[in-house]
C-alpha cells in the first residue's frame, strides 16, 4: 500500500522507522483529525495528523501533545512515541480495544470504570491549557465573522444566560484542574 504522503512524511521522521516495514490503516472518527493505525516492524502506533487552520478552532496542538502525555502518566492515556510539529503528527502507542458502546454506560461496573478513570484526569498534573467555555463561545462567534458566518439572532440570548451562569461560578470558584471535556462514549475504550 502506497502511504499517505503526509503519513509518508511523518515515517520519515521518526528516527528507526525508515526503510521499515510500515502497514497503514486509516482509523475512523475525528472531525479536526485524520487518524492512522502504523503497523512498524510488528509493533502499533497511532499517527494522528492535525488538520490545517485548527488553531482557529482554538486548537493548541503543543498542550495537545502535553496533556496526553500527562494522561499517560496518570495511566488513563497511550504511551506518546513523538510529537512531529513540523509534519502536524502526534504519535502514540495504538491500544488494542474497542470505543465504548453507549449501552454499556448502563451496566454498573462500565460506569465505575469510567468514572475513576475521569477522577484519575482530575487528579493529573497541571497542563499548559485551559478551555474557559464562557469565553470560546465568543472566540468562535468573532472567527465565524471574521469568515462571512451569520451568528444567528438567538446568540445574544444564549450569551447573556451564559453570563449569568459565568457569575454564579465566579461566585464559589473551584481549583482549576484538567479534564476531560468530551465524554463522548466512543472516547473511552
Amino acid at each position: 500500500m502506497d502511504l499517505d504522503p503526509d503519513l509518508a512524511s511523518v515515517v520519515d521522521a521518526v528516527p528507526g522507522w525508515a526503510g521499515k516495514d510500515v502497514r497503514a490503516e486509516v482509523l475512523g472518527g475525528g472531525i479536526t483529525n485524520r487518524n492512522f493505525r502504523l503497523d512498524v516492524d510488528g509493533e502499533s502506533f497511532v499517527v494522528r495528523l492535525s488538520g490545517r487552520d485548527t488553531e482557529l478552532l482554538g486548537i493548541d496542538r503543543e498542550a495537545e501533545r502535553s496533556a496526553s502525555q500527562t494522561a499517560h502518566e496518570a495511566g488513563v492515556g497511550p504511551e506518546v512515541i513523538a510529537y512531529l510539529p513540523k509534519q502536524r503528527a502526534l504519535i502514540t502507542r495504538f491500544v488494542h480495544a474497542q470505543p465504548l458502546p453507549a449501552e454499556d454506560l448502563e451496566k454498573a461496573e462500565v460506569m465505575e470504570s469510567v468514572v475513576e478513570a475521569i477522577r484519575s484526569i482530575h487528579g493529573m498534573a497541571p497542563i499548559p491549557s485551559a478551555f474557559d467555555a464562557f469565553r470560546v463561545v465568543r472566540e468562535y462567534r468573532d472567527t465565524a465573522e471574521l469568515h462571512g458566518v451569520r451568528v444567528p439572532a438567538t446568540y445574544r440570548q444564549a450569551l447573556h444566560a451564559a453570563d449569568r451562569i459565568a457569575v454564579a461560578f465566579g461566585r464559589r470558584p473551584v481549583p482549576i484542574r484538567p479534564c476531560h471535556n468530551d465524554l463522548l462514549n466512543a472516547n473511552f475504550l
